[in-house]
């Protein structure tokens, strides 16, 4: 009886899965056309962007005049920062305009007081908003040039020192070897660190990282899609299947994994599909590189446990909400809800850090986190016992629905 019922609930799923294809292949196109739109822009403007930086307050110090020319022509940041003078009326009005990342606000005497070791202090100024890429690259940069004047500044008083205890009379000559030789490794630091590109996340490069955002945000919108399957089920039938011997779980598993099924098989089609333009066009993406159409099909049996996660969470609500307008308006907020906090549209480091630990933790940033390191070769098993829990709380959620649905009094 059991496996009859799931034989019929498999052929009503593929009688109607030709218009939920046609869907899909709508949704899959549009997703395509973002991701590339996404990526063409980051790669064309990639090697063009530069950060601005405003610089006010008194500059008529030669030392400042000097350390501005060596950084605007010689120090390496000068390919990725661009600094300019303004006013400081002028600086908030750009600041506020984003035409700057911030300004450095220099006051009066400033190289004078750290000669005498009375520090006026430099304030670096940027805007109470969410940080974009040139507000945190600007902010790191300014916090590095702090630490480096508060540690350059201690080694000259301390050779000061040392050269007044021991009486020695070429004090000034020493202080300007001391010099010479910071700002030779100032300007030189390149050649004191190695260079290794991290990605964006877990070692992903920019595009291999939106692939997988754009899984996930597939996965989240095939619940959408796939509604013609839930919206044709009825209390009253599932009553009658209690009667018959077909208890509420069974019904939801009969049910449930004719709608894994039909999603397995969408995805390894698509799949297959991406696997052969990998196999017969370079797309320039890492992550691809040698992966052909059975790398991209085991791909999905990999990501297997995501897959059944999402796709429960779908059918938990789908039972949570009998109303099909209701459910399919909830799957579309949860998928652009979900999918943007958790990084799918935006790398979520952009958000504060405890909510980056927070959304971990909730079934699509820990989906997203399994993907990744997935296409990767990362750890899974985390990631993995996460998405377990969420498994057995979905399906025991739908299997209490089913059964409330059932004995309660549904009208």
């Amino acid at each position: 009886m059991k496996k009859k019922y799931f034989t019929l609930q498999l052929k009503s799923v593929f009688k109607v899965y030709p218009m939920i294809l046609l869907i899909t292949l709508i949704t899959i196109l549009a997703i395509i056309m973002a991701c590339f739109f996404v990526t063409g822009q980051k790669n064309e403007k990639e090697e063009k962007q530069e950060i601005s930086i405003g610089v006010v307050g008194d500059l008529e110090d030669t030392y400042l005049k000097i350390g501005l020319y060596a950084l605007q022509n010689f120090d390496s940041s000068r390919f990725y920062i661009n600094f300019t003078n303004y006013t400081e009326e002028e600086a908030v009005k750009a600041l506020k305009d984003r035409n700057i990342s911030g300004y450095v606000f220099i006051p009066k005497n400033y190289i004078n007081s750290i000669l005498y070791g009375r520090n006026k202090q430099a304030k670096y100024v940027t805007l109470n908003a969410p940080e974009g890429f040139g507000t945190i690259v600007s902010t790191e940069v300014a916090e590095t040039v702090s630490h480096i004047v508060t540690e350059s500044q201690k080694g000259m008083y301390c050779m000061q020192d040392l050269a007044q205890d021991y009486n020695n009379t070429e004090t000034d000559k020493n202080i300007d070897k001391l010099m010479m030789s910071y700002m030779n490794m100032i300007l030189g630091r390149n050649e004191m660190y190695e260079i290794k590109t991290l990605g964006i996340k877990d070692s992903l490069s920019f595009a291999g990282y939106y692939i997988c955002g754009m899984l996930i945000l597939f996965l989240l919108l095939w619940g959408i899609s796939a509604n013609r399957i839930f919206s044709s089920k009825n209390p009253m039938y599932a009553r009658i299947l209690k009667i018959s011997g077909i208890h509420s779980p069974t019904q939801v598993l009969c049910e449930y994994l004719a709608y894994l099924t039909v999603s397995v098989v969408t995805l390894l089609l698509f799949a297959g599909v991406f696997g052969i333009v990998c196999q017969t066009t370079n797309l320039g993406i890492k992550e691809l590189e040698n992966v052909g159409v059975f790398g991209c099909l085991g791909f999905i049996f990999k990501i297997l446990p995501v897959i059944i996660m999402i796709t429960l969470m779908q059918t938990a609500f789908y039972e949570l909400i009998p109303n099909t307008i209701g459910s399919v308006v909830m799957q579309f907020l949860l998928a652009i809800g979900l999918g943007y906090v958790s990084g799918c549209f935006y790398p979520n480091y952009f958000f504060p850090e405890a909510v980056q630990n927070f959304v971990y933790f909730l079934p699509v940033g820990v989906g997203f986190s399994y993907v990744r390191k997935a296409m990767t070769g990362g750890i899974l098993i985390r990631d993995f016992c996460i998405i377990l829990i969420y498994i057995v709380g979905f399906f025991l959620m739908t299997c209490g629905m089913r059964k409330y649905k059932i004995t309660g009094d549904i009208k």
